[in-house]
C-alpha cells in the first residue's frame, strides 16, 4: 500500500522529536571543561582557545554547509551531521593532551554546522509540506523541550559517572550519539522549491537577499546578540560553580534541572509569546538576560545556581520563538543557508569573544566576565529598541 506525503511528513516530525532527544545525549556535558583541566592539564584560558577553535571552525564552514543543506538534501545533511560528531566524541576519549583535543574539537564542528540551519529548515519545511508551518513555533517549541530533557537526563547520568571517575563520561559519551544517526536514517526528505543555481550563485544570493530584507535584518541582529550573549555566559558555568565550591558531584544534577527548566520554557514559548506579543517579549528578554547577568556579576557562592537556572531559562524561552520569526522571514530554496548565515556571524563573534573573556576570567575573577556581558547586552538592547521602532 503506498504511503501519502502527509504520512511520510507526519512521521518526519515524530521522529524528529526523538532525532532531538538524543541530538546531544552527551555524557559528558556537565564535566568536559573540568575534565579538560584536572584530567589533560589544561588552563582555562587554553579551555577558552578550545571552544574558540570550534567556534572558528563552526563559523567558516557554516555557508559551505548550509549550501550543502540546500542542495545536497536536508536528510544525507543530517547524515554528515551525526556521523562526524560521533567521530568527534571518540577523539574526546582517546586525546591526550590539547593538540588530539583540537583535532576532535574539528570533527565535532563539522557535526554542528552540518546540522545549523538543516535542522529548522528541515522541519520547517516538513510542516509546510503539510501546509502546518503555522504550528512551526510550537512544534520546534515542543523539539526544543524535548532535546532540553535528554540533555538533562545525560547530564545526570553524566555527574554520577563521574562520581564514580571523572573521565568516565568522556570515555563512554559516544555511545548514546549512535542513535541520532540511525534515526535520520528513517527522515524522509520534505518537498520544497529549488533554483537552478551554482554553489557560489547560491551563497551569493543567499546574502544579498539576508541584508537586503528589512526586518530579517533586524531580527538576525537581535538573534546574534541574545545568542553570542547566552552561548559565551554559559562557557564559564563550570568553572564558575567549581569556583563558588560548589561539589562536582552535583554539576549534574544542577545541569539537569537547569535543561529540564529549558525545556519547560521551550515547552510553553508559543503561549508567552502569543501573551506578551512581539515588542514586550523582544524587550522582556534582553532586560531579563541583563538582570541575571549582573546578579552573577556579584555573586559568589552557591546561590549562583539561581542565576544560572534563570539564564537557561531564558535561552529555552528565546530558542523556538526566535527561529520561527528568521524563518518565517526566509524562502524555502535558500532557508538552510539564511541560517547559516546568522550562525556565522554569531560563531565569529564568539571565537573573538571567548579567548578575551577566558583571559579576563583566569586574570581577574569570573564575575568579571559576566559584568562584561551584561554591559554589552543593555547597550544592545538600546540600539535594537531604536531600530525596532523604524521596521
Amino acid at each position: 500500500m503506498k504511503i501519502d506525503t502527509k504520512q511520510l511528513m507526519e512521521s518526519n516530525i515524530r521522529k524528529y522529536y526523538i532525532y532531538n532527544f538524543f541530538f546531544l545525549f552527551v555524557l559528558f556535558e556537565p564535566i568536559l571543561f573540568v575534565y579538560f583541566q584536572k584530567n589533560l592539564s589544561f588552563t582555562l584560558t587554553q579551555v577558552m582557545i578550545a571552544v574558540s577553535f570550534f567556534t572558528i571552525l563552526t563559523g567558516v564552514l557554516e555557508i559551505p554547509t548550509g549550501v550543502v543543506g540546500d542542495k545536497l538534501g536536508y536528510k544525507k545533511t543530517l547524515l554528515l551531521s551525526a556521523f562526524t560528531m560521533l567521530i568527534g566524541s571518540i577523539g574526546y576519549a582517546i586525546s591526550q593532551n590539547f593538540y588530539h583535543i583540537l583535532i576532535s574539537e574539528f570533527f565535532w564542528a563539522f557535526g554542528f554546522s552540518f546540522a545549523s540551519g538543516t535542522q529548522d529548515a528541515f522541519i520547517y519545511d516538513s510542516l509546510k509540506n503539510l501546509k502546518r508551518e503555522k504550528e512551526y513555533n510550537k512544534v520546534n517549541g515542543r523539539a526544543t523541550a524535548i532535546f532540553w530533557s535528554g540533555l538533562a537526563i545525560s547530564s545526570i547520568l553524566g555527574g554520577l559517572l563521574a562520581k564514580i571517575d571523572l573521565g568516565f563520561p568522556v570515555y563512554i559519551g559516544f555511545i548514546p550519539l549512535i542513535i541520532p544517526f540511525i534515526i535520520v536514517l528513517t527522515f524522509i526528505e520534505p518537498k520544497r522549491e529549488k533554483k537552478k543555481l551554482s554553489h557560489s550563485e547560491h551563497i551569493i544570493e543567499s546574502f544579498k537577499y539576508t541584508f537586503g530584507h528589512t526586518k530579517l535584518r533586524f531580527f538576525l541582529f537581535y538573534i546574534i546578540m541574545i545568542a553570542l550573549i547566552l552561548e559565551s555566559s554559559s562557557k564559564f558555568f563550570q568553572p564558575f560553580m567549581n569556583q563558588a565550591g560548589i561539589n562536582i558531584a552535583l554539576f549534574g544534577f544542577i545541569y539537569s534541572f537547569g535543561y529540564l527548566i529549558s525545556g519547560f520554557g521551550s515547552l510553553f514559548s508559543h503561549k508567552i509569546e502569543n501573551y506578551l506579543r512581539e515588542e514586550r517579549l523582544l524587550y522582556f528578554i534582553y532586560i531579563a538576560t541583563f538582570l541575571t547577568l549582573l546578579f552573577l556579576s556579584i555573586s559568589s557562592s552557591i546561590i549562583v545556581i539561581i542565576g544560572i537556572l534563570i539564564l537557561l531559562l531564558i535561552d529555552g524561552i528565546q530558542g523556538p520563538i526566535m527561529a520561527g520569526y528568521l524563518n518565517r522571514n526566509i524562502e524555502s530554496y535558500n532557508r538552510a543557508t539564511v541560517n547559516s548565515i546568522s550562525s556565522l556571524i554569531k560563531k565569529i563573534s564568539l571565537a573573538i569573544m571567548l579567548p578575551i573573556l577566558g583571559y579576563i576570567g583566569q586574570s581577574f575573577s569570573i564575575n568579571k566576565v559576566f559584568l562584561i556581558n551584561s554591559i554589552i547586552i543593555i547597550l544592545s538592547f538600546i540600539i535594537l529598541k531604536k531600530w525596532y521602532k523604524r521596521i
